[in-house]
């Protein structure tokens, strides 16, 4: 990682970029479009990326320049604790075989970005290697993590560090994607 880079935990300042950065939804085809009823549920739910203990945030800022370089979302699941819903139950479902106890936690990666001038630079692996660490020392033992199929280089980044496909096709909408999990050395 360049020296004038620094990786950080979002705060409150950060929240208006990290809604801009989702809006953008660079990673899909079809962007979609909010009512002002739901730019307010969306608030809420960005916000709680920086306020819940089962959530994380990470911004990678250029402190020499004062910029963001790069973003990544995640929320820490637990089975246990928490009521499912279809997105666990499908994560779930899909770690079969060689894999812990559902009962076990899991991350769910939400929102990888990388500023289009510091791209090629290592940086989207840098903030997926944060979270991996972030989880296992949560205790959680797998990544769970999703892209449109069309996103060939990262589905090929997710290959490159050990995540493995679990599933191709369509998830909530038409659009196929595609599913990867990553196994972690727990703590």
């Amino acid at each position: 990682m360049p020296s004038n880079l620094i990786l950080r935990a979002a705060n409150q300042d950060d929240l208006g970029f990290l809604i801009e950065i989702d809006l953008l939804d660079e990673g899909c085809t079809t962007p979609e479009v909010y009512t002002p009823e739901e730019l307010i549920k969306h608030r809420a739910k960005i916000s709680a990326f920086i306020t819940n203990a089962d959530h994380g945030a990470w911004i990678l800022e250029d402190v020499g320049v004062g910029c963001t370089a790069g973003v990544i979302m995640c929320r820490f699941r637990d089975p246990m604790c928490e009521v499912a819903n279809d997105e666990d139950r499908f994560v779930l479902a899909a770690m079969t075989g060689d894999w812990p106890s559902s009962d076990k936690g899991y991350c769910s990666m939400f929102q990888l970005w990388v500023a289009p001038a510091y791209r090629r630079q290592g940086l989207a692996t840098q903030l997926k290697k944060h979270t991996e660490t972030e989880a296992t020392q949560r205790g959680i033992y797998a990544i769970y993590t999703h892209t449109e199929e069309k996103n060939a280089h990262v589905i090929a980044l997710n290959l490159k560090l050990g995540y493995r496909e679990i599933r191709r096709g369509p998830i909530w909408d038409e659009m196929v994607r595609v599913s990867l999990v990553k196994r972690l050395e727990v703590l």
